[in-house]
């Protein structure tokens, strides 16, 4: 019987040899049946544990390396981005500056994102100009993102404040009055 034990056989041959062996057989068999149950499912639980563990170190590296690219883009913004900071905060628009999107592969990081009117503002550079499909391809995912639009104003347009101002309340109605409006459990509230 110990010869038993060394082998490696499949739960349908533990199974078939179960019907050729005596009663005090069968419960040997059943007892190393039952034991190789538990050692493949600490075998499971132990993968599924390092793949937990990977993960985790993947994401944490994902959000360090967000939050560090974000950092070196706040250090270096343009002056174009310095402008049309400047442009929402005399228009009392409430943002977040360079706001960072988790996607399910990498994060998307925004100039501009506006909570009240879940929208984004992008300052695009000259180089933007060949960058069409990339920039396209971007604002997709953002919208999957819960991104409701993307407004991309050039570098030379943010020259003029009150042209982005008015590009914003006519588009959006931005500075006006927030486009989302919070809810009750009856509709819509007031005000």
């Amino acid at each position: 019987m110990d010869k038993l034990t060394d082998l490696t056989l499949t739960k349908d041959q533990l199974e078939k040899l179960l019907t050729y062996v005596t009663t005090d057989g069968q419960a040997y068999v059943q007892e190393l049946l039952e034991k190789r149950a538990r050692k493949l499912e600490k075998k499971q639980a132990r993968k599924q544990k390092v793949k937990r563990e990977k993960e985790l170190v993947k994401n944490r590296t994902q959000v360090e390396r967000a939050n560090d690219f974000k950092d070196d883009l706040i250090k270096n913004q343009t002056k174009a981005e310095m402008r049309f900071k400047a442009i929402l905060k005399s228009a009392k628009i409430k943002y977040d500056f360079q706001k960072i999107f988790y996607l399910d592969r990498g994060f998307r990081i925004v100039d501009f994102f506006l909570p009240d009117y879940s929208v984004v503002i992008e300052i695009d550079g000259r180089d933007h100009q060949s960058r069409y499909y990339e920039d396209h391809l971007r604002t997709d995912q953002l919208q999957k993102c819960g991104v409701i639009d993307v407004i991309r104003f050039t570098d030379e347009s943010t020259m003029d404040s009150q042209l982005c101002i008015n590009r914003l309340k006519n588009t959006y109605n931005i500075g006006r009055r927030p486009r989302i409006k919070k809810t009750s459990p009856e509709g819509v509230l007031p005000g």
